[in-house]
């Protein structure tokens, strides 16, 4: 079984964050510091958070495979992804590769001129005649986005070259949704996942 936690952080204050760095390996602060919003800061340093709390420890290294896919050094039982959209920060785990991605539901995109440039025509057609069109939309772009995180390969890919309806049929596309209009999927060959929702609160004991 697949899990997947949720936590957000629209109630993460200064104090969270300072914790939330203190805590943080050398190379998440290097990241972090990269940023120039702080709340983009306060996502990648709650991506480890999720992880800390997880492994109930701060002593792991995290690695990038050769495709770029990220991993924990020496744990070839342990799988993970990270995403984040919004006010929400989200981990899948599990003893099995997986992909996760969450995206808001954003009224204002342009979804005919999108779905044209990156979508399968088979996915194009299941937006058209989808009773909500915006939500249809973005159920497709987190299931193809986890799919390709789920292969490691990220947008390298060309998007229009393949179908979400037609994956691999060892493979389980998992769809839920978060308070603010937001889209999680998890893609695993795993037939079952549950999902958890975290305050961020919680995220600082370790």
């Amino acid at each position: 079984m697949i899990q997947i936690l949720c936590t957000d952080i629209s109630g993460a204050d200064e104090n969270t964050f300072q914790a939330f760095y203190e805590k943080a390996s050398p190379q998440r602060r290097q990241r972090a510091d990269g940023y120039r919003r702080r709340e983009d800061a306060l996502r990648c340093l709650t991506g480890e958070a999720l992880l800390r709390h997880v492994l109930g420890t701060g002593q792991f290294t995290v690695e990038k495979a050769e495709n770029g896919k990220p991993f924990l050094s020496g744990r070839e039982d342990f799988h993970f992804n990270l995403s984040h959209a919004d006010r929400w920060v989200v981990l899948a785990w599990g003893n099995s590769p997986v992909g996760v991605d969450v995206e808001k539901i954003r009224p204002d995109t342009d979804i005919a001129a999108v779905s044209r440039r990156f979508f399968h025509p088979q996915e194009q057609r299941s937006i058209r005649e989808a009773p909500d069109m915006g939500r249809r939309f973005f159920e497709i772009w987190t299931a193809k986005e986890s799919y390709l995180k789920y292969l490691g390969t990220g947008l390298k890919t060309d998007l229009r070259s393949f179908s979400v309806m037609s994956l691999p049929p060892q493979l389980h596309l998992h769809q839920r949704s978060l308070k603010g209009d937001c889209v999680v999927c998890l893609c695993t060959k795993e037939t079952e996942c549950t999902l958890e929702q975290l305050p961020v609160q919680a995220l600082l004991s370790i």
